[in-house]
This record gives structure tokens, C-alpha cells and sequence, in this order.
């Protein structure tokens, strides 16, 4: 039996026994052949259970190599062939054999389990090689640990009864420990990353996501889990970023990424239980990519730091290495390259792990340590000769050219294709479990033909005590059986996979493989293989004999992983295409062939789909990454793709979270970017956090809360100010736009640093809306603004400068401040004026229609109430005139130069603002002067009415200037009213001088 005897010695009970009973069944037997067409169907040939013999020559290679086979067991007594009853599953056992077949073909085809995978661990279980690391010399090695890790026993003891066992070349030289010790949560249930068998083309990506993550993320009861699922996933990768104390901590961010995938991952299985639905598969197979996606990050760039830390080669040393493991150890210490594509292989293995998880608990192929009863039981009541098999080695179907029973043979197939999943996910002590479960143990122990050999008793004194020694010293015999076994055209395709990839032979593995994640794994696995097989050739067999010629198929291997992505591609399979061209497997690939650069290139391509917020959420925090490492990547692109997701973030109201993104944008986008969140922030307390944020971020608030009020207060407002479309009698009503740029001022009053801007600000604001006659809406501005600012502005510039006075353009701001002040103050004290001299003056009683002495006296009563509150309200109105009078005179004739008029100063001028100001002067101006020529001439005061026209045209304020010539006319037009009622009274001549 070839595969077994190129494991070395065959010792063990179980192995003996097996080898009895087939030597005692085969003499028995033997018999006649058939056509093998008899037995084989479309698609598939039949398969056969035998894995031993690479031809159909039985025993060619014992008569070549007698000194591999060592001590042959004598035939025991055969094992009592149990009855027909007991053996032969027909009818009653059908259904339970389709269904767990139909299971299994689900599974191994396209799985698609939803149950997320563990992380990563720190260790492959059951490494053969990496116990010299954690036991010292001597020490047996038969106890199973935690966390499923077993130790593997070499072939002269008994095949451990352990539930897994790794196939990581790296687990056989002790170095996966090393490279995967980063901490990880604690192991849960959770559902594959897997193997996608539907998958989105390009933009069609966390669709999902997309459509129940939309709603306000502040929502504190969320009844939809996977809504709140998709919110809390974008929290939580805001909660990672900002933990990071340094730029560079970027390993522990992918790993803390990782675990924030797979914590909504638990949660969402959590809603499946408690719901007893499954609700959302397309989300819970992206977060799967998604969480996949950082881990890779995680391992390889871990990986890659620490190599460029420590130099190429610094690692190993081979001196001293004696067996095919310390060399191998050496080689992966030294060599990046195939420590790397381990680490994949491992990652792949990792994510189809839980796809076992999918299978039943427990699938009897056969009966209880029998293999193949459905054929026994043929043969011996004689059905079906002619085509059924006449004895019952593994080898017989393929040298007998005939088939098993089609029970058994369907059983062999889910059996085959069991093992391949076993192997696909790294379970190797799994697969040999199944193996002795279903009465194959001589195909458990051909398993264990790809470890590498270990003596570590060499170089030991004779009382030292002895190791056990590990691994397979004909192992190049075992890969070159392997080959054999390939070629035969009877086995079926998953017999060929599993000893295909245990033997680097891509070309047989390849058929097996239906997804991308399959692929990948297929050329890496055999790639390291190679590069493995290599270096030992290079050193020399361990025995002093040279190695057996592996066939040249097998060198001829592509080898670089970019021509390896570009076979992928270009894949004979639509489904594996169709991935090719998944977002995630783009990333993934990426990430691989270290192509940061490329990696961004792709994502900024991907923003003019735009793509959703979940996909920007991973495009952002990949950037993140990438620069924390430094790498040298177009810093624009990765400056765009930030700005995407916090536009994006902003959109979907996730009003916390802006701030730290925005502080890695550049300086002008930050203004930008964070001012166009605060413009629709209307509550007080969130303003006020939103702002505390940005601080903590590292953000300029100042210059972003002065973009957000200059931002609003320009929204539909009409800087040219047409001077003929505001001529309007009456008081212009503030509309809700108005109320925004008011409320806007917010911004520049929670600190006493910003009150210059305030006040500058505010002062714009409020010249707007003078110019449009806003008279109400520029007091709401006023009362905006602090009253005791300008003395907090004298304060704050008075310790920034050590008591010097105020600068030229801050002094000319509160110099505007003051005259706006006094210019809202006299229109109010003409309004209140106006409103007493015509609405509140009392009206005379009528006098009575009759003559009867109660009228009379009636009339008289209410003439004296009438003469009363005439007297008083002459009184008030003498008061309010005088008021008025004063305040209008304050603003015609203020101090400094006049009103709206700066104080020269030296550097630039904003001439916007001069514009606006000079325009301002001839809006008012010319209107307060009419405004007091009619409370003077209302008041009778026609004197003072004349000495206006001495006010305007003085040379002192030149007033004049401001009045347009039909303007000028009017004025005349009044004076010469107030000269004539003058001259009518009396009191003077028409000039206003005493008579």
C-alpha cells in the first residue's frame, strides 16, 4: 500500500488491524474483472476510497523501494463480517444518506454558512514541529489543550484522538506561533467570511447596508437590529480611530477594526436567534468580508513592519541545521516571501474553518468501522457481478477497473469531498478523525506523509533519553506517489484535491477550487510548497540520499503572486470572474501583492460610482491605515476619499464623528468640510459639543465658525444692494431665512476670544439688513451680540499687546458698532415718538345734541378728563420729541468724522465693506433728516425746522453729499412749508429770524 508505506513505519494497532483484514479479505476474494464503464457515470468518474497506489500496477513501488516498507504486520484473524441486517443500508436508510449528502454538496460547492468565522488565532492547532518550542526533550506528547489545539505523534506511536490538526508548513517550523500572537478576542460563534458564491458586480456592494442605515444615528430606540447594527458598526470604527495615540499605532487599528466587525457580527446572529429568521444574509456576508479584509491587513502588515525592522535574512541563522524541519524553520525565519504567502494560506484556511461548522454533527458514511458494507454485502450474496468489485482493498475499483455498491459509491464521493473541506480549512487531524470514523485509517496515516522530517535525538549522548521523532522520512517518496495517485483517471476530483494539495500539484488542485477564496488558496498553498521544496533541495536529505525527481509540472509552477492574481482572473469560471471583480477580493488582492499605491488608486476610482456610506466607511479607515504606515501613496486621492466619507457622514447625521476625520483633510478642506456640519445645527448644547469636538480634533474653530456665519449670512442676500428697490414706506417683515443668518451669530459667542469676530460679523449682518429698511431684524443682531463685547474686546487685545490701544480695523469695528447703535437707537425714539403723536393722542368729546342740564354737565366732566390727559400727553409727547430729536441729531451730526465713516488707516481696506458703508450713508442719512424735519414741523418747532438746512449743508459732516438732487428738492420743498407756516404765525421772517 503506497501511501501508507511512504509514511515510514507502520506500527499502530489500528493500522495492523487493517492490514490484516485486507490481506485475509483479499485472498478470500479475489476474483474476476469487469469493464469499469459498467460503473461510471457523466461529470465525475466513480469514486474509489483507494489512496495508496499511484497506478494500476498493485505494489510497483514495493518491488522498487522493499527498504520504505520496514517490518510487514502478519494477517490476524479477519475481522467477523457482520450480518446483512446490520450492514446493508437500502431503503430505510436512503433519506438520511441523500439529505446529509445534499448537506455536504452545499457546503463544499458554495458555501455559504452565516455563521462568521473565529479570528484569527494566535497559533495553527496542532502543529507536529512547533512542540520542541513548548515541551522539553523527552516529554510525551499526548495531551490535548484549550482552544482545539492537539499535538501530533510520529508514525511509530498511535495516531492521536484529537479533534484538529493543522496543515501549515509554518505550524511544522514552530513559526506561526511568532507571526500570529497578536491578541485576539475571545473565540465565539460567528459565521464564515467563506466563499462568496453571489456577489455584487463593482458598485453592488453593502446595497444592504445602504438601504436600513439611513436613519438618524442619535436614535436611541432602533427597532430594526440590523439598522442599528450598520450605525453602530460606523460608531465603532470612530471609537477605534480615536483611540489610537499615535498615527503609527496602525496594527492595533486593523486589529481593533477586525473585532468591531465581528462584534456586530455576533449581534446580528443574536437578533437571528432571538427573531428565529435570518435577517439579512447579504449584510452578514459583507460585515464577513469586511472583518476577512482587516484581518488580512492585520497579519501581513504585521508581518512586513517587523521583517523591515529587523532586516531580510537578521532572522535565521543555518548553522546547525541537521533535519528537513530546522531548515525549513531557517528558511521562513529568513525569507519574507514564503512566510507571507503562509500567512495567506493560513488566513484562507482560517475563513473556511467555520464552513465545517455547517456539517452535521456527525454523518455516518459507513457503518460503525466498516468501510464500504453496502459492497460486502454484494459480494458476498453475489449481487451485481460482472461490475461490482470482487475484492476489497482500497485499490480494487481502479485495478479491477470496476465499481461499489451505489450506496457506497455516493458515500465515497460526500466522504471525498468532506475531506477536501477538511483540508481546505487547514483540519488535517479533522480529516484523519473522519478517516478512522468510517474505517479508512490507512488513509489517515497517508495523511500524515507531507510532514517534515525531525530527529531531535541527533547529537544526544547515549544516556540522554529519547524523543520521538517526527515527521516522515520518505516524504519526497510520498510527493512523488502523490503525483502518481493524480494521474489515474478513476478517482474522482476532490480524491485528487486532497492529496493534490498536500503535494503542491496545482494543476489536479485547481478543478476542486469553485470561488476565488479557493483559487487563492490552491496557488499559494503550492507556491509555498515549492519555494519550501527548494530551499530543502537545496540542502540535502536529511538521510545522505539524494531526493526523488519530482515531475517537472511541478516546477514549472507560476510563482509570482501578481501572475497568480492574473491566472485568477482570467479563470475558466464565471463565478470566479465574477468575484475578480468584488470590492472586497480587489482589496484583498491589493493588500497581498503590498500594492498600497495601486490599492488607493482603485478606491479613488470607486468614488465615481458613488459608492455608499458603509463602502466609503472602509475606503476611509484603509487610508488610514495606509498613511499611518507611510507609505509613499498619492496624497490627493487619499485626501479625497476622506472628504467623500465625511460628506458622507454629514449627510447621514453622524454629527459626532465629523470632527475626527475632518482633522485629516488639508487645512482649507477642514474649513470646508466641517463648516457645511454646523450650518444645519440649530441646539444650542450640540453646537456647543460639535465645537468641543473640533477643538479636541485639532481643528481651527475659529476660522471654521467665521466660514459658517459668512456661509449662511451670504445665502440669498443681494450684495449690490439696489438703492431704488428698497424705497419702501413701511417696515420690511423678517423672514425664516433672516431668522437663520440671526441665529447663525451663535457660533462666535460661546468663547470671549471670538468677540472681535462676533462684533465684525454682526456688524456685516447688520448693514444687510438696514439696506433692505430690516430695522427689527438688525436689533435681533444687536441683541445677539453681547452687551459687554467691546469691553471684553479692550480686555483681550489689552493682554495680547501688554496695553496698547486697539488696532486700526478692529477700533473702525467697534467705531461701526457704535454707530449702528445710535442709528437703531433713533429710529426706535422716532417710532415711539410717531406712535404717540398719532396714536395716542386723546380725542375730544362730542358735544351734546341737547340742552338738558345732565348733558351739560356731562360734557363738562369729560372735557376736563379730555383737557387731563391732553396735558399729559403734550407732556409725554414734548419728552419723546426731545428724545428723538436728540437721537437723530446723535447720528446726523456723530462724532469722529461722522456716521459710517472709518478712521483712516494704514495697509488694506476691505473695500466691500467701504462700499457698503458709503451706500449706507446715503440710504439713512437722507431719510433721518426727513424723519426729523417732520417731528419738528409736527411739533410746531419751525425755527429748528429751517436751522436743519444749516445741519445739511454744512462743511463739517457734509451731509449733503449724501442727498441725490431729487432728494435735495424734497428737503427744500419741506423747508419751505415750515418757512410759511413761520411767516403765517408771526414769529419770524421767512428765514427763521425773530421779527
Amino acid at each position: 500500500f503506497i501511501s501508507a508505506a511512504c509514511c515510514g513505519e507502520m506500527a499502530d494497532d489500528s493500522a495492523t488491524r487493517t492490514f490484516s483484514f485486507l490481506s485475509d479479505r483479499d485472498a478470500s476474494l479475489r476474483g474476476g474483472r469487469s469493464d469499469r464503464d459498467m460503473w461510471e457515470t457523466p461529470g465525475d468518474p466513480a469514486p474509489s476510497s483507494s489512496l495508496g497506489q499511484a497506478g494500476s500496477q498493485k505494489g510497483r513501488w514495493f518491488s522498487h523501494h522493499p527498504e520504505l516498507l520496514g517490518p510487514q504486520p502478519s494477517p490476524s484473524v479477519a475481522r467477523n463480517v457482520v450480518g446483512s441486517q446490520a450492514l446493508r443500508r437500502r431503503s430505510g436508510a436512503a433519506e438520511k444518506i441523500q439529505s446529509s449528502l445534499a448537506a455536504l454538496d452545499e457546503v463544499v460547492s458554495s458555501p455559504t454558512s452565516h455563521v462568521p468565522p473565529p479570528a484569527l488565532r494566535g497559533y495553527t492547532p496542532g502543529s507536529l514541529l512547533r512542540e520542541s518550542f513548548r515541551h522539553s526533550p523527552g516529554q510525551h506528547l499526548e495531551t490535548t489543550p484549550p482552544d482545539h489545539t492537539s499535538f501530533t505523534t510520529p508514525l511509530s506511536t498511535r495516531l492521536p484522538d484529537t479533534p484538529m490538526a493543522s496543515m501549515s508548513i509554518m505550524d511544522e517550523t514552530g513559526l506561526a506561533r511568532d507571526l500570529l500572537t497578536a491578541p485576539t478576542p475571545a473565540r465565539v460563534e460567528s459565521s464564515p467570511i467563506g466563499d462568496r458564491t453571489r456577489v455584487g458586480h463593482m458598485t453592488g456592494h453593502m446595497t444592504f447596508l445602504e438601504e436600513t442605515v439611513l436613519g438618524h444615528p442619535d436614535t436611541t430606540m432602533m427597532e430594526d437590529p440590523v439598522e442599528k447594527i450598520g450605525s453602530e458598526l460606523v460608531t465603532s470604527f470612530h471609537q477605534a480611530v480615536s483611540s489610537l495615540l499615535h498615527a503609527s499605532d496602525v496594527l492595533q487599528l486593523a486589529e481593533a477594526l477586525e473585532r468591531c466587525c465581528e462584534s456586530q457580527l455576533n449581534q446580528l446572529k443574536e437578533a437571528q436567534e432571538q427573531t428565529k429568521s435570518t435577517l439579512s444574509p447579504q449584510m452578514l456576508m459583507e460585515l464577513n468580508l469586511e472583518r476577512g479584509t482587516w484581518q488580512l491587513l492585520h497579519v501581513l502588515y504585521r508581518d512586513r513592519v517587523e521583517s523591515e525592522e529587523q532586516g531580510e535574512g537578521m532572522m535565521g541563522d543555518e548553522m546547525g541545521c541537521r533535519s528537513e524541519k530546522e531548515v525549513a524553520d531557517n528558511f521562513f525565519l529568513r525569507n519574507s516571501t514564503v512566510r507571507q504567502a503562509q500567512l495567506v494560506v493560513d488566513w484562507l484556511e482560517g475563513n473556511a474553518l467555520s464552513n465545517l461548522e455547517s456539517y452535521p454533527v456527525k454523518v455516518n458514511y459507513f457503518a460503525d468501522s466498516v468501510n464500504w458494507e453496502n459492497t460486502l454485502h454484494d459480494i458476498e450474496h453475489g449481487i451485481g457481478r460482472g461490475h461490482i468489485v470482487t475484492e476489497m482493498d482500497p485499490d480494487a475499483p481502479v485495478r479491477q477497473h470496476r465499481h461499489l455498491s451505489e450506496l457506497d459509491a455516493k458515500d465515497e464521493l460526500s466522504l471525498s469531498k468532506h475531506l477536501f473541506a477538511c483540508i481546505r480549512a487547514g483540519q488535517l487531524s479533522k480529516a484523519q478523525e473522519l478517516c478512522q470514523e468510517c474505517g479508512q485509517p490507512w488513509k489517515a496515516a497517508a495523511l500524515e506523509g507531507w510532514k517534515l522530517y525531525h530527529d531531535p535525538n541527533l547529537g544526544k549522548s547515549m544516556t540522554d533519553s529519547l524523543d520521538v521523532i517526527e515527521g516522515n522520512f520518505g516524504r519526497d517518496l510520498w510527493k512523488v506517489s502523490c503525483w502518481e495517485f493524480a494521474r489515474e483517471p478513476g478517482y474522482s476530483v476532490y480524491d485528487k484535491a486532497i492529496f493534490a494539495a498536500l503535494s503542491g500539484n496545482l494543476k489536479q488542485l485547481l478543478p476542486a477550487c469553485q470561488s476565488w477564496f479557493d483559487c487563492v488558496w490552491a496557488h499559494f498553498k503550492v507556491m509555498v510548497d515549492i519555494l519550501t521544496e527548494e530551499r530543502l533541495r537545496e540542502h540535502g536529505h536529511a538521510g545522505g540520499r539524494g531526493f526523488e525527481d519530482l515531475p517537472p509540472e511541478y516546477w514549472s509552477t507560476v510563482l509570482a503572486p501578481e501572475v497568480i492574481f492574473q491566472e485568477i482572473e482570467a479563470s475558466p469560471s464565471q463565478l470566479v470572474q465574477k468575484q475578480c471583480q468584488d470590492h472586497f477580493h480587489i482589496v484583498q488582492k491589493l493588500i497581498i501583492l503590498d500594492n498600497l499605491e495601486g490599492l488607493v488608486s482603485v478606491m479613488h476610482e470607486w468614488l465615481k460610482d458613488s459608492p455608499t456610506i458603509h463602502q466609503l466607511r472602509l475606503m476611509s479607515h484603509l487610508v488610514v491605515f495606509i498613511r499611518g504606515l507611510g507609505a509613499a501613496v498619492d496624497e490627493d486621492m487619499c485626501t479625497e476619499i476622506l472628504e467623500a466619507y465625511v460628506k458622507g457622514l454629514t449627510q447621514h447625521h453622524y454629527t459626532s464623528l465629523v470632527a475626527l476625520y475632518t482633522a485629516r483633510l488639508t487645512p482649507p478642506l477642514q474649513v470646508t468640510c466641517y463648516a457645511q456640519l454646523l450650518e444645519d445645527i440649530r441646539d444650542t448644547e450640540e453646537q456647543k459639543m460639535c465645537l468641543e469636538l473640533g477643538r479636541k480634533a485639532g481643528l481651527d474653530i475659529g476660522v471654521i465658525t467665521k466660514a459658517v456665519v459668512e456661509n449662511i449670512r451670504n445665502t440669498g442676500m443681494d450684495v449690490s444692494m439696489d438703492t431704488t428697490a428698497l424705497e419702501l414706506g413701511k417696515e420690511v417683515e423678517i423672514t425664516k431665512l433672516d431668522w437663520n443668518k440671526i441665529e447663525v451669530l451663535n457660533w462666535l459667542v460661546f468663547e470671549e476670544s471670538q468677540r472681535a469676530e462676533a462684533l465684525r460679523q454682526g456688524n456685516a449682518l447688520i448693514r444687510a439688513f438696514l439696506a433692505m429698511r430690516k430695522h427689527s431684524a438688525a436689533r435681533e443682531v444687536f441683541r445677539k451680540i453681547p452687551p459687554d463685547s467691546i469691553d471684553v474686546i479692550r480686555a483681550n487685545w489689552s493682554r495680547r499687546s501688554g496695553g496698547e490701544p486697539l488696532p486700526p480695523a478692529l477700533a473702525n469695528d467697534v467705531r461701526e458698532y457704535h454707530c449702528i447703535l445710535a442709528y437703531l437707537d433713533a429710529n426706535e425714539a422716532f417710532t415711539a415718538w410717531f406712535q404717540h403723536f398719532h396714536k395716542q393722542k386723546p380725542t375730544p368729546p362730542a358735544q351734546p345734541s341737547s340742552s338738558r342740564f345732565t348733558d351739560r354737565v356731562a360734557y363738562e366732566h369729560w372735557m376736563k378728563q379730555y383737557q387731563t390727559e391732553r396735558e399729559r400727553w403734550r407732556q409725554q409727547l414734548d419728552v419723546l420729541a426731545q428724545d428723538a430729536e436728540t437721537k437723530l441729531y446723535n447720528v446726523l451730526l456723530f462724532v469722529g468724522g461722522g456716521w459710517m465713516v472709518d478712521t483712516p488707516q494704514d495697509g488694506a481696506v476691505d473695500e466691500a465693506r467701504a462700499s457698503q458703508m458709503n451706500l449706507l450713508r446715503q440710504l439713512c442719512l437722507p431719510r433721518l433728516c426727513f424723519l426729523l424735519h417732520s417731528l419738528l414741523h409736527s411739533t410746531e418747532q419751525y425755527t429748528k425746522c429751517l436751522q436743519l438746512a444749516d445741519v445739511v449743508a454744512s462743511e463739517t459732516n457734509k451731509l449733503y453729499k449724501e442727498f441725490r438732487p431729487d432728494e435735495l428738492q424734497k428737503l427744500l420743498s419741506l423747508l419751505q412749508k415750515s418757512a410759511l407756516e413761520m411767516v403765517d404765525d408771526q414769529q419770524s421772517d421767512e428765514l427763521g429770524y425773530d421779527i
